[in-house]
C-alpha cells in the first residue's frame, strides 16, 4: 500500500478548523488532509467530532475559524452542493435518501437525463442505474422505492450516489454499520478500484478490523482535536484504542456463563408470505439469542413480526407463558416486551425533541401524578440520570436536542429508553451500529448484566464478531428459513457463513 506523497497529491487540506455549538466544542484547531490515491481513515469515540469535520468538509456546516483548500485552492462551503461541485461527496451514517423514490430516482436526483431538454428520460435513468450497479457487483432492483429496499441495500443505493458523481474526495462514514458479510466484501472492492483510479476515500468507522484492511493512513480524533495520525503501518490496534478513548480498553472474549432453563419466548411455525416460513424456537431467561443471515433472509422481519409491528400469515408468539396477540405493538410493550430498531433516523429518535424527552417518552404514564395530569421534571431527569451514567451518554444538558448528538449517542439514549421500561425481553437489532469501541465494550458488558438479572435478548446483528462474543447460541437464517441452531461451542464465523448461505443447515 506504500506509494509516494507529493503536494500535488493532496487533494483536500483543513487546517485549524473550529466548530462550537451551544454549549459544545465540537471542533478544537482541528487540521486534516487527504491525498489521492489513499484510503484515510478517520477513527475516535462517537462525540470525537468526526462526523463534524466531515460536515464542514461537506458544506453542511461552516467553520467558525480555519481554513479549507481543495487541489491548493482555497474553498468556503456555503452548502452540501457547493461542495459537491468542489469534488467532495459524503455519504453519512444516517442515509439521506427520498424514501419514495426508486433507486434510479435517488441517484440521478438534480441531474436527471432529459429527453429534447425537456421530460426525464425515465429510460435512460434506469439504464444508467443498472450499468452502474452491475459494475458495482450489486444486485439492488432500480426501479422499487427505496423505502421498500432493506436497510443494507438503502445504504448500498448511497453508496452508489456517491460514486456516480464522479467525485475526488468520497468521504464514507460507517459505510458497513448495516452490510452483511458478503455487502462489506463488495464494498471492499469498489473501494480499492475507487483507489486505483486515483480518487481519495475518507473511511470513518468504529471496526478497527475494517480499517487494517483498508486504509493507508489514519487520524485520530478525541474531545474535537486530532490526538495522533500518521501512516497506518505505523500503529497497531492497541495504540489507536488508547489514542481513541485515553486507556486501555479490556478487551472481552467468548461467554462462558450458562442461560435459565425457563422458556419466556416461545415462536412456533411463524410465518409472513414472501418473507420467512416455519420460524421456531424458544429464548430462556438470561440467555441472548443472535439471529444472523445475509440482507433480504428475513431476520429484521422476523423481529418485527414477533414484536407485533407487521401481522404475520400463520404460527404464534408466546411471551411469558401466555399468547401474543398479534395486533399491534402497544401489547407486547405492556408485557414487557421491549424492541430497538436498525433504523435509529426513521424509527427511533424523536429528532426535534430533547435528550430527556427521547429517554423518557415510554414511561411518562409511570412518572406523571396521574390525579392532577403534571409530569414532575425531577423525576425525568432522576430517570433520565439513572439510565444514562451508566451508558457514559455525552450530551450537554437534559434539554440539548437529540437530533445534535452523535450518532452512537443517539443509539444509547434509544437504548436507555427501552430499559427504563422494565423489560423481561428485549429484542435489539443491530444495537451497536455505529457505537465507538469502548461504548461497545459498554453495551456488551450491559448485556451480560441484563442477562444475570434474567433478562432475555434476542439479538439481531450483522456483525459476526459481536454474535460469536455476546451470544449464548445463534440462529442462521437463508432465503426466510431458519438453516441453522448453533450452540455456543458449535459457533464460528465460518460456520455461520455456510449457513446464511444456504450450503450447511441443522443443529447443533
Amino acid at each position: 500500500m506504500t506509494r509516494t506523497t507529493t503536494d500535488e497529491s493532496l487533494l483536500v487540506a483543513a487546517h485549524g478548523i473550529r466548530k462550537s455549538f451551544p454549549g459544545v466544542l465540537a471542533l478544537d484547531g482541528v487540521d486534516f488532509a487527504v491525498r489521492a490515491g489513499r484510503v484515510h481513515a478517520v477513527v475516535g469515540e462517537n462525540g470525537a467530532g468526526k462526523s463534524t469535520l466531515m460536515k464542514v468538509l461537506g458544506g453542511v456546516y461552516q467553520p467558525d475559524a480555519g481554513t479549507v483548500r481543495v487541489s491548493g485552492k482555497p474553498a468556503q462551503f456555503r452548502s452540501p452542493h457547493e461542495a459537491i461541485l468542489a469534488g467532495i461527496s459524503v455519504i453519512y451514517q444516517e442515509l439521506d435518501l427520498a424514501p419514495h423514490l426508486t433507486a434510479a430516482e435517488n441517484i440521478h436526483l438534480g441531474r436527471e437525463p432529459r429527453r429534447y431538454g425537456v421530460w426525464t428520460d425515465r429510460a435512460s435513468m434506469a439504464r444508467a442505474t443498472a450499468a452502474l450497479f452491475e459494475d458495482m457487483g450489486m444486485r439492488i432492483p432500480v426501479d422499487v422505492p427505496v423505502e421498500q429496499l432493506a436497510l443494507a441495500d438503502r445504504q448500498m443505493v448511497e453508496i452508489a450516489k456517491a460514486i456516480s458523481r464522479q467525485s475526488q474526495v468520497i468521504v464514507m462514514d460507517e459505510p458497513t454499520s448495516s452490510l452483511t458479510e458478503h455487502e462489506v466484501a463488495v464494498l471492499y472492492r469498489i473501494i480499492r478500484r475507487l483507489r486505483e483510479q486515483g480518487r481519495a476515500i475518507v473511511y470513518i468507522s468504529h471496526r478497527l478490523k475494517e480499517i487494517f484492511d483498508l486504509a493507508d493512513e489514519i487520524t485520530v480524533m478525541r474531545d474535537g482535536r486530532v490526538v495522533g495520525g500518521g501512516p497506518l503501518c505505523d500503529f497497531d490496534r492497541k495504540a489507536i484504542v488508547r489514542l481513541m478513548v485515553g486507556r486501555d480498553v479490556q478487551e472481552n472474549t467468548r461467554r462462558t456463563d450458562q442461560a435459565g432453563t425457563e422458556v419466556v419466548l416461545r415462536v412456533q411455525g411463524l410465518g409472513l408470505p414472501g418473507v420467512f416460513a416455519d420460524v421456531s424456537f424458544d429464548l430462556h431467561a438470561g440467555e441472548t439469542l443472535g439471529v444472523c443471515g445475509l440482507a433480504g433472509c428475513g431476520r429484521e422481519e422476523l423481529a418485527r413480526a414477533v414484536f407485533g409491528l407487521c401481522s404475520y400469515g400463520c404460527g404464534s408468539v408466546d411471551l411469558l407463558g401466555q399468547p401474543l396477540p398479534a395486533d399491534g405493538p402497544q401489547a407486547a410493550i405492556r408485557r414487557k416486551l421491549g424492541f430497538l430498531s436498525e433504523d435509529r433516523r426513521s424509527e427511533g429518535i424523536f429528532a426535534q425533541m430533547s435528550v430527556r424527552a427521547n429517554a423518557t417518552i415510554m414511561i411518562l404514564r409511570r412518572l406523571a401524578w396521574r390525579l392532577v395530569g403534571w409530569l414532575p421534571a425531577a423525576a425525568e431527569q432522576a430517570e433520565l440520570t439513572r439510565h444514562t451514567a451508566s451508558m457514559q451518554i455525552r450530551y450537554a444538558g437534559p434539554n440539548q436536542d437529540v437530533r445534535l448528538l452523535s450518532g452512537g449517542n443517539q443509539q444509547k439514549v434509544l437504548l436507555a429508553r427501552v430499559l427504563a421500561t422494565g423489560c423481561r425481553v428485549l429484542i435489539l437489532c443491530e444495537p451497536t451500529r455505529g457505537v465507538d469501541i469502548g461504548a461497545k465494550a459498554e453495551i456488551y458488558a450491559l448485556l451480560r448484566e441484563l442477562n444475570r438479572q434474567g433478562v432475555a435478548v434476542l439479538l439481531i446483528s450483522s456483525d459476526l464478531p459481536e454474535v460469536l462474543e455476546v451470544c449464548h447460541r445463534t440462529l442462521v437464517m437463508y432465503q426466510g428459513r431458519l438453516t441453522g441452531n448453533l450452540s455456543r461451542d458449535a459457533m464460528s464465523e465460518e460456520g455461520i457463513m455456510q449457513c446464511a448461505t444456504g450450503l450447511m443447515g441443522g443443529a447443533a
